[in-house]
């Protein structure tokens, strides 16, 4: 049988029952319950809540530092098993961090947030109003 825009095809159709659905059902309730949801008051320094992502600006002082910056958080992101997004620009980076499974922000965000901060810390606030990053850390830190 033909199928128009106005008549498309359903699961049932394609041969998914009531019990296939309430099994496709109960693993997403699974999933969303087992993965908790992050609060804004848990946001580590340095990062900010923008739609249902975590976002990170880092500025440093040329291109190929953003690089190996990008390249160290890219290490991270696969230990973790995470895949955050990288924006890389001349003297700046954005790491978006998102778990698309739930669609918010949850605990494997954090985490992978605090793990990139232990990278590449956050400083406070200069007197420009500007947040900067810190030119030197302990000595666990990469130096950037």
């Amino acid at each position: 049988m033909a199928r128009s825009s106005n008549n498309p095809v359903s699961l049932n159709d394609a041969g998914w029952g009531s019990t296939h659905l309430d099994a496709v059902a109960g693993a997403l309730l699974f999933c969303v319950e087992s993965t908790s949801l992050a609060s804004v008051e848990q946001v580590p320094r340095g990062w900010s809540v923008e739609g249902a992502k975590l976002v990170r600006r880092i500025e440093l002082d040329d291109y190929w530092k953003v690089v190996v910056a990008s390249l160290a958080i890219s290490l991270l992101a696969i230990w973790r098993d995470h895949h955050p997004t990288l924006i890389v620009e001349f003297r700046s980076l954005v790491v978006e961090l998102f778990s698309h499974d739930v669609g918010a922000i949850t605990d494997r965000d954090l985490e992978l947030a605090r793990l990139i901060n232990g990278v590449i810390p956050p400083r406070a606030m200069g007197q420009d109003g500007q947040v900067g990053e810190e030119p030197v850390g302990p000595p666990r830190t990469a130096q950037f």
